[in-house]
């Protein structure tokens, strides 16, 4: 009797839990998305995107205020879709409401998570009017709310819960939001020191600095020029350490990888150290150490391996894309697919460095015999440089088109044939 009522009660729970899950879905999710909408990537929108990036960085903490455009928010959101395909969204603004929409499948497209943030003209704190998610309407009080202790559990530090509240203001015009706010002067030092980010990587710190010990020591008594002389040194140290502590070959590659990153990035890539650490540097002068013999392939290669070793996405592809489109603007280098060609050359390596321990202890291995930099890359005669914006847009139009996704299989067809990077699209 007392196994028949634990039985019965055990169903009840699970029919209980079934039914409180499909009123969820019925109030959260959606049979069609709310938004179909694509916007393209062109060099128009890189050059949007740096515009507000520029003013963020360099008026916001000086003047408190910033503002948006229609345009700027438009390119941040294809740029956005083209790291995560998946997501659609728009923004519109009006003198009385700026909304955000987003819709996201699921099941395969048979629903549709959509999403719906209002922001209106306050001067009073409570700017975000409300959040829907499916039929359901939030306060926007209460996701503020949500939002700033996250953010401090996340981070260890109340500095970005007290620059949500931080915002007194919010101005709308046909077109652009304008923010005003008051950061406190404590709080400023602290967010121009920048956040955390230290809490967000899963590595051992140790280990980063021990390979990148060893790149120094490499660099001061050979002073080598191929990146690839110093590849061998870490990946080959990894292999020993990996064999000899039985320790895991994929958290070895991803600290020499970043020990990569502090060691030939700029001075405050040192946040991929260890709080506290108390290494004096001597880094390599800029176009020292070079890939192919540019000291530009070397950058692209490393902070693309670097990117893929911190968020395990190919974000340094999309990175490399808009410093390109950039590039075709007026007074700058243009256009090149041989950048591309070492951005996707180090997001293929970080990838084979990481992606199981067959293929960590592979890539270590290959690093047992003598290499150059013709093992890293492949010739790049073929590939067009110097593109132009009237080139570019006559030609490829967007990063859409056939003919740029042509080329962008030619890179990947040159990369296929190396043994270093075969085996996989």
């Amino acid at each position: 009797m007392v196994g028949f009522t634990l039985s019965k009660l055990l169903t009840r729970i699970l029919l209980g839990c079934l039914l409180l899950l499909a009123l969820l879905s019925f109030l959260l999710l959606d049979f069609k998305p709310s938004v179909q909408n694509s916007y393209p990537v062109t060099p128009e929108t890189a050059l949007l995107a740096e515009t507000f990036g520029s003013r963020l960085k360099g008026r916001a903490l000086q003047q408190q205020h910033l503002y948006i455009t229609l345009q700027e928010s438009q390119a941040l959101i294809a740029i956005g879709q083209r790291a995560f395909p998946k997501v659609q969204a728009e923004a519109s603004m009006t003198a009385d409401r700026a909304t955000l929409a987003l819709s996201y499948p699921l099941l395969a497209g048979a629903l549709h998570l959509n999403v719906q943030a209002s922001l209106v003209p306050e001067e009073q704190g409570d700017w975000l009017e409300r959040v829907q998610l499916g039929s359901v309407s939030i306060p926007g009080s209460w996701v503020l709310r949500v939002l700033s202790w996250q953010a401090s559990r996340m981070l260890g530090s109340d500095e970005v819960a007290h620059l949500i509240y931080a915002v007194e203001q919010v101005q709308l015009e046909p077109n652009r939001v304008r923010f005003r706010f008051a950061i406190p002067d404590n709080l400023k030092g602290g967010l121009r020191s920048g956040l955390p980010l230290q809490r967000f990587l899963h590595h051992e710190p140790d280990r980063t600095e021990a390979y990148l010990q060893q790149l120094q020591a490499h660099y001061l008594q050979h002073k080598s020029q191929e990146l690839s002389s110093y590849l061998s040194v870490v990946f080959h140290a990894a292999y020993v350490h990996s064999e000899q502590a039985e320790v895991s070959a994929v958290l070895e590659n991803q600290a020499a990888l970043l020990a990569l990153g502090a060691f030939f990035g700029p001075v405050h890539f040192d946040w991929l150290l260890a709080d506290g650490h108390k290494l004096v540097l001597t880094r390599p002068g800029t176009g020292e150490v070079q890939l192919a013999g540019r000291f530009d392939l070397q950058q692209h290669f490393v902070y693309s391996a670097v990117i893929k070793a911190l968020t395990n996405r190919e974000l340094g592809l999309l990175a490399g894309e808009m410093k390109e489109l950039l590039d075709t603007n007026p007074g700058r280098s243009g256009f090149s697919f041989v950048d591309l060609l070492a951005d996707k050359a180090g997001l293929r390596f970080a990838e084979l460095a990481l992606q199981s321990e067959d293929s960590a202890k592979n890539l270590q291995a290959f690093f047992l015999q003598p290499r150059d930099d013709s093992d890293l890359l492949p010739e790049f005669e073929s590939l067009h440089e110097g593109i132009q914006y009237e080139q570019f847009l006559s030609y490829y139009v967007d990063l859409d088109s056939a003919a740029y996704q042509k080329r962008l299989a030619l890179i990947q067809q040159k990369l296929g044939a190396m043994p270093l990077y075969r085996g996989k699209d």
